[in-house]
């Protein structure tokens, strides 16, 4: 296959042709998508934080709050890393 050089009053046609399909079932006020329930998210608290903060990387999008302490068991990202007030980790 030999090779082209373009100049700059060529035109290149591209065309992708995508057959997307959507199942939409709505029964007794429900709504299916592809065969699966809509999911009951708790908007309130997205971000999993106070108002007036950022949520940096959004890790913890509707995540339940665990404060138990024990990061493993938690329901939330706890970063590897922290900062304490008392300089003795960073």
């Amino acid at each position: 296959m030999p090779y082209y050089k373009f100049k700059p009053e060529d035109l290149l046609y591209n065309r992708i042709k995508t057959f997307p399909q959507q199942n939409f079932v709505i029964f007794d006020g429900k709504v299916y998508i592809n065969g699966f329930k809509n999911s009951q998210a708790n908007f309130n608290n997205v971000n999993a934080t106070t108002q007036g903060f950022l949520s940096l990387y959004e890790l913890n999008v509707d995540r339940v709050i665990d404060t138990s302490g024990n990061p493993p068991e938690g329901g939330t990202i706890y970063p590897f890393v922290t900062k304490e007030g008392s300089r003795t980790a960073w």
